[in-house]
């Protein structure tokens, strides 16, 4: 594959990448919502299904980001073959390793909390 149809693949993963985060923030500000009814004693979602959907959610916020990781090594490679500097990619690899990890370590909260009597209104992604 010559690099120019690298390069539009690579877009089109990124446009796809970006699409589902923007589910995934649309899923975080209902999840939220439900939280701030609750204040008023409405109840759209309950806590239990509200706990699963945001396990749900961590792990799709994952699977994205790992999407971006791919198309940071995709970028990496179509910049090496053009005989570009590499800097720039890896330092945006790190990042994304970096988010990686966080997206983690939010997950494993979210998993060993799920249970905790109280909201805390902690929907970020």
């Amino acid at each position: 594959m010559n690099t120019t149809n690298k390069e539009i693949d690579n877009f089109n993963l990124q446009i796809i990448a970006s699409l589902l985060f923007i589910i995934s923030i649309i899923v975080s500000i209902i999840l939220t919502y439900s939280e701030k009814l609750e204040i008023f004693n409405i109840s759209i979602i309950s806590k239990s299904n509200r706990n699963k959907i945001n396990i749900c959610n961590r792990f799709f916020v994952i699977f994205i980001i790992c999407i971006f990781l791919y198309s940071s090594f995709v970028t990496k490679d179509i910049v090496k073959d053009k005989n570009g500097n590499l800097d720039e990619q890896y330092i945006r690899i790190f990042i994304n390793l970096v988010t990686l990890v966080l997206a983690l370590l939010t997950l494993y909260v979210a998993v060993k909390y799920q249970n905790n009597i109280t909201d805390t209104g902690q929907n970020v992604l």
